[in-house]
């Protein structure tokens, strides 16, 4: 995320620190997109008064969570606000995760036409080996037989197949060409601090001729716990299609045929599954094992919304999603959603007024502001405030505003220290 420049307020008295320091532990990392505000101009001119989007953020979460894992985090798909955390920016590895990565690449070779999900791989005697070898998860494949995209598709998310994703990749492009896509699409996120040299998060030397023979020998995929919830974010929001395959408990792979196999979901948080609640609406993803721990990356629906769980290397299959349902759980009792239109502001309406006595401008419809609190503060709590940035008007000639997010002087205790606030033009 680029950095933003801020603007504070003056700092609140220490003894109105301790609840604030309570709930902003809880609050975590919050990335504010504020809405886009346009008012266009209908006078000579076009002079135009523009709030542009962007994002602010309250401070790092301070509480440990997950303490069985090495890394956790909860948060929201559409805004990105991280409501819980644990080192979500450490390195971490994280196996068969891993699959989320060529699972986009395969998806928008999909969309390109380059693939079709009918279309038949072939498996080459390398690829079939692998699908052979005891201890790794795997659906068996045969030499020289052909499988379609969407089995092959459905074995790797729900059963983790190893060998299936790396004929997969292969129909795209030679594996060497494939790592290379997927190190330009983690760049292309923003993520610059990763090791990826395969596509299936096996260690390198399990893969015998298999290997990228440019990566070294005894590497293995590493990724932080936000990069990992960067990635699956991405999946879902460009190829949502994604979670029909991965909410399944079960799925039959070549049906119809005298390879019939049942494919069983790794997830067990899935409805049906082992652990899973009723109240849990669990749609996905994908899990990862080696021996380093156990790992998880979820996709929940709570109150119409999408949000993304991850959790890296805890101590046991079921730890990962007994402590991913356990914080969800709490989450649930301890947030809920607002929604704050900064539009309903009334000195909004005010400088709106003063911009149309002078300039003519026409104000567009702004949009709202979804953010999970704590269940005590509701969105009345908040307001936003609008100034006339006189600067950037003696400079450019055109009107500008600036934003700040605030909570309303009788919830001041849920702040600690100063409250970021952005230059918006």
């Amino acid at each position: 995320m680029n950095k933003q420049n801020f603007h504070y307020h003056r700092p609140i008295k220490r003894q109105r620190h301790h609840l604030g320091r309570r709930i902003i532990n809880l609050l975590g990392l919050i990335l504010i997109p504020l809405g886009l505000l346009l008012m266009e101009s209908h006078s000579t001119g076009d002079v135009i008064l523009y709030v542009k989007q962007t994002k602010t953020s309250l401070p790092p979460l301070t509480q440990e969570v997950a303490p069985v894992a090495k890394a956790f985090l909860l948060a929201d798909n559409q805004t990105g606000q991280i409501v819980y955390q644990k080192n979500r920016q450490e390195r971490l590895q994280i196996a068969s995760i891993s699959k989320i990565i060529p699972a986009y690449l395969i998806c928008r070779a999909i969309q390109s036409g380059k693939l079709n999900l009918e279309d038949q791989i072939k498996i080459s005697p390398a690829v079939a080996k692998l699908s052979n070898e005891a201890g790794l998860s795997n659906v068996k494949l045969q030499i020289n037989e052909t499988y379609s995209v969407k089995d092959l598709l459905a074995a790797t998310l729900l059963s983790s197949a190893n060998a299936g994703v790396m004929a997969l990749a292969q129909a795209v492009s030679p594996l060497p060409e494939f790592n290379q896509a997927e190190h330009e699409f983690l760049n292309q996120l923003g993520i610059k601090d990763f090791v990826i040299v395969n596509v299936n998060g096996l260690p390198n030397n399990m893969l015998g001729t298999l290997r990228n023979p440019q990566t070294s020998l005894n590497a293995e995929n590493e990724m932080s716990a936000t990069a990992v919830g960067m990635v699956a974010t991405k999946l879902i929001r460009d190829f949502p299609q994604i979670l029909s395959i991965t909410e399944k408990l079960t799925d039959q792979f070549k049906a119809g045929t005298s390879q019939q196999q049942t494919l069983e979901n790794t997830n067990k948080l899935v409805a049906g599954a082992q652990l899973a609640l009723p109240q849990l609406q669990a749609l996905g993803l994908k899990t990862g094992t080696n021996d380093y721990g156990y790992s998880f990356v979820g996709t929940f629906k709570n109150e119409g919304k999408l949000l993304t769980t991850v959790i890296l290397n805890a101590n046991s299959d079921n730890a990962r999603f007994l402590n991913t349902r356990q914080l969800f759980q709490q989450f649930q009792k301890q947030y809920h959603l607002i929604t704050l239109t900064p539009q309903t502001n009334s000195n909004l309406k005010e400088i709106h007024e003063m911009f149309s006595q002078q300039f003519n401008l026409k104000p567009k419809k702004i949009q709202p502001l979804k953010l999970w609190v704590p269940r005590s503060v509701k969105a009345a709590d908040f307001h936003f405030n609008f100034d006339f940035d006189y600067n950037y008007f003696s400079q450019n000639k055109k009107p500008g505003l600036i934003v700040r997010l605030a909570l309303n002087p009788n919830q001041i205790q849920f702040l600690n220290g100063r409250l970021p606030s952005l230059n918006l033009r």
